[in-house]
């Protein structure tokens, strides 16, 4: 199996994810449905951190599967007309001690200056660990989707990276 993607190997994905941007991400039903919504995130490292309600249907999806895919789109960067650059990563992610002052940080990273006043909680902390990056990034034929220039990424196998 080859090493998994770290979002270190991947400066400017890093930089597009420590914007406040809303990204989708995607969980996966009891039944195997895609459960997608637009969330709030925060870079920690290589990996993504979010809350949800402790009662959500992501939170349902996150403790019985946790497979997850998180696309994030650059909206002032394109590599064609009509044609913006993004990253689709994946990974597992896993709940961890909730984080009560997360909401609230968040919120006014994305603007709200009064805070987290959209739900009542209580909330859990999930935190993705990413374990593949692919994508349009604006580096084309670069590694990690576009995202990392071809000598700054652990060495994959074909199996990677499927014709097409």
């Amino acid at each position: 199996m080859a090493d998994a993607h770290r979002l270190s190997d991947a400066p400017l994905l890093c930089d597009l994810l420590d914007r406040p941007i809303p990204v989708h991400v995607s969980t996966v039903s009891p039944l195997g449905h895609p459960q997608a919504s637009l969330v709030w995130t925060e870079r920690r490292g290589d990996e993504l951190a979010m809350f949800f309600e402790e009662s959500s249907i992501k939170a349902r999806n996150i403790r019985q599967n946790p497979r997850v895919s998180v696309i994030v789109v650059d909206g002032e960067t394109r590599i064609g007309p009509g044609v913006p650059v993004y990253a689709q990563l994946s990974g597992l992610a896993r709940v961890v001690s909730s984080e009560p002052d997360l909401p609230d940080r968040m919120a006014r990273a994305y603007g709200s200056p009064e805070g987290y006043s959209y739900g009542s909680g209580p909330f859990i902390t999930v935190l993705i660990d990413i374990r593949h990056i692919s994508g349009l990034g604006p580096l084309g034929r670069g590694t990690l989707g576009g995202w990392a220039p071809k000598d700054r990424c652990p060495k994959t196998s074909a199996a990677d990276h499927p014709p097409g």
